[in-house]
């Protein structure tokens, strides 16, 4: 299959595959190479997932990988240098990823609080993107992506992968064939292992790190790395909390199984009951759609 046939089945796929934004005239101003080029922005474990996953087609082939933070990636490039047969380029600034006109799609696997604008900013620059769950970290964001993905005729992709998972799809038959009658409540639940978290000394930013440009959209601060890799997620500055780190796939599972789109009344309650920790976000919620 060559790549222009890929993207086309990409876009029937996404249905099962995850949630698409949107889809319009998705080859539109396709450069013309025989792969899809794509290009991993965010190099954690997340990143280094995805782009593993990337690679196993052969119609793709991994041209970029971009993290902010010099001292990570590098294994990545290596993998998959050895998987394709051919080192991608290691780049710092994701504004250098936008502007080569030879990347087609973007992995935007960075932090929360920057799925929305580096969405937006990648259709604006031609991209299609497959970014990572939660979507966005506010509606308004979410929003601003869907007009993107519109206005840039763009594929944007979200992570909600489970809804590929076979027992998934066999459920999804079963249930819209009428097997368990009409669904009046769908119950969900996500239990996390982990202790409590204690805020780490603030340390010395990394050297290489444009710390402005990680935090983005966030509160400006000084450097701390109780606000950076990984503990990022106990803030609301950067994140949903668990709520939106691992129930989005539960929630996203139950409404497209319940074949229900957006809610009319959202209640929810929660704290920090268990660990009573030095995290902003819960560890307890419980949330009624």
């Amino acid at each position: 299959m060559d790549r222009r046939g890929f993207l086309s089945k990409s876009v029937f796929l996404m249905s099962a595959a995850g949630s698409t934004l949107a889809a319009r005239n998705p080859v539109a101003a396709i450069a013309p190479s025989e792969k899809v080029r794509i290009a991993g922005i965010g190099s954690g474990g997340r990143g280094s997932s995805l782009v593993s996953g990337f690679l196993d087609h052969k119609e793709v082939e991994i041209a970029a990988i971009c993290d902010l933070d010099p001292s990570r990636g590098g294994s990545l490039v290596k993998h998959c240098e050895g998987r394709q047969g051919k080192k991608p380029a290691r780049i710092l600034e994701y504004r250098k990823v936008l502007d080569d006109k030879n990347i087609d799609a973007v992995i935007n696997a960075t932090p929360d609080h920057w799925h929305g604008p580096l969405t937006v900013f990648s259709c604006q620059a031609g991209k299609d993107v497959y970014v990572e769950k939660p979507p966005s970290h506010n509606v308004w964001e979410g929003r601003k992506m869907v007009e993107a993905a519109r206005r840039y005729k763009r594929i944007v992709q979200v992570g909600t992968q489970n809804r590929s998972a076979p027992y998934v799809q066999k459920a999804l038959e079963f249930i819209r064939a009428g097997g368990i009658g009409d669904i009046k409540v769908c119950k969900v639940f996500n239990m996390k292992n982990g202790g409590p978290y204690r805020e780490p000394p603030a340390g010395t930013k990394p050297n290489g790190v444009d710390y402005d440009t990680w935090l983005g959209p966030a509160p400006k601060r000084t450097f701390s790395r109780a606000h950076f890799h990984g503990n990022w997620h106990k803030y609301w500055a950067y994140s949903g909390g668990d709520m939106a780190d691992c129930g989005v796939h539960q929630l996203d599972i139950a409404r497209w199984l319940c074949g229900v789109d957006f809610p009319s009344a959202v209640h929810a309650s929660g704290g920090n009951f268990v660990h009573k920790d030095d995290s902003e976000v819960p560890d307890t919620q419980i949330v009624t759609y």
